[in-house]
């Protein structure tokens, strides 16, 4: 479940986020986006994922863009994630932004 940290605008998704889960997590995330102007995603807690997941993540990040909100992970995807990433195409042939905001990579200055 989504959890608040210390930080208002900081929250960590624990457990699975998958085709099964991810309506629990919907609402919540719009509304709390919705309420910052940055916003930090913690999926470092997911114990697992699927395209379901990182397509609710890519939408949140989407709507927050729309609505002038930063939203970054906390940290790059790793194990499952990357994966699960790699299999969508979502990093393979990415955008240098994508790859930053999924891998934490950084271009070339």
């Amino acid at each position: 479940m989504l959890s608040k940290n210390a930080v208002p605008a900081r929250v960590a998704i624990e457990g699975p986020l998958t085709v099964r889960t991810c309506h629990n997590y919907t609402c919540d995330l719009v509304s709390r986006i919705g309420a910052a102007k940055a916003f930090v995603l913690d999926i470092s807690g997911c114990s697992d994922v699927d395209v379901a997941g990182v397509q609710l993540v890519e939408s949140a990040r989407r709507f927050a863009e729309r609505s002038g909100v930063r939203l970054e992970l906390a940290a790059g995807a790793e194990g499952r994630w990357v994966e699960v990433l790699e299999r969508g195409g979502f990093v393979t042939a990415a955008r240098p932004l994508d790859r930053a905001f999924w891998l934490h990579e950084r271009g070339e200055p």
